[in-house]
Order: structure tokens, then sequence, then C-alpha cells
């Protein structure tokens, strides 16, 4: 059975389809401005760019503890260095380290709390 526009539908009360074309509309028999988007049509907000690289050598700031060398390097689990975190307030992008030491640790951590490493004359 072809589709009836909406027009055609409300002319023919007793279709059992009624229902379905009062929700249904074809393109271009809309009353409604053409202009308006469907919200899942809309453009994404750029995510926040990659800055750091699986093997940067990198400052991190742990939770509680000093600036700790560390590398950039890629969870095992789900196979990448970089994932965006997206909390009440705004999306912002994590970096799997590993921090030099022994034992050596790896752990999620913000972009914020991470600078490129330039040298031990960066924290003295």
């Amino acid at each position: 059975m072809p589709l009836k526009t909406r027009t055609a539908l409300s002319d023919d009360p007793d279709s059992s389809t009624s229902t379905l074309g009062n929700m249904l509309e074809l393109p271009g028999t809309s009353s409604s401005s053409t202009s308006q988007e469907l919200p899942f049509c809309q453009p994404k907000k750029k995510s926040t760019p990659l800055k750091y690289e699986v093997g940067d050598l990198i400052w991190a700031k742990f939770k509680r503890r000093p600036w700790w060398p560390c590398r950039i390097c890629s969870d095992p689990l789900i196979n990448t260095h970089s994932k965006m975190k997206v909390s009440n307030r705004r999306p912002y992008r994590q970096y799997y380290v590993e921090a030099f030491g022994d034992p050596s640790e790896r752990a999620w951590v913000a972009g914020k709390a991470i600078v490129m490493f330039e040298g031990r004359h960066q924290f003295e």
C-alpha cells in the first residue's frame, strides 16, 4: 500500500492508519518551515583536540601527589590512549598514563593535569 500524505489521510476517517498519518509527514508536505532540522541531524560540537600521543613523555599530577614523570600509553582494556569524560559540568579529555617508578602505576588523568615533559628543571 503506498504511503498517503497527511491531507489524503485526513479525508479518509475510516482508515486504520489515520493515527499514523497524523504523526507522519513526508518531505515537502509539511506546513512548517523547511529550515528546521531534526535534533539528530544537528552537527556535533567539536570535541577537545588531542594534545598528546602514545609515547609522549609528560608530567602528570595525580590526586594528592606531586607532579610525576609519566608516559602516555594505550589502555589495554579499551585500546585507546584518550577518551572524553562527561561530567555534570563540561566534558573534558583524559589520557591514560603510566607513571615511572617502582612499581609503575597506570591511570586516567585529566588533560588539564598534564604538561609536556621538558626536563626536571620544570618543577624545581
